[in-house]
C-alpha cells in the first residue's frame, strides 16, 4: 500500500522506546581495530622473516 499511497508524514508519533531496562553499550570496534592491526603487522613480520630468510639461502649458495 505505500507504493500507492505514499509514508504517512502526517499523525501521532510512535511512543518512545523505554530506555531504562535497556543494557549498556558495548563499544568494541577499537578493540578489533587493535585485533586487526596486530594480525596484519605479525603478517608482515612473518613475510619479511621469510623473505630475509630466502635471501640468505640464496647469497650462500652463490658464494659456496
Amino acid at each position: 500500500m505505500i507504493a500507492l499511497r505514499g509514508v504517512t508524514t502526517e499523525g501521532p508519533m510512535a511512543p518512545e522506546i523505554p530506555l531504562d531496562q535497556a543494557r549498556p553499550a558495548q563499544y568494541v570496534f577499537d578493540s578489533n581495530v587493535q585485533l586487526t592491526l596486530s594480525q596484519m603487522r605479525a603478517n608482515e613480520a612473518r613475510e619479511q622473516a621469510e623473505k630475509a630468510a630466502k635471501a640468505t639461502v640464496r647469497a650462500e649458495a652463490s658464494a659456496a
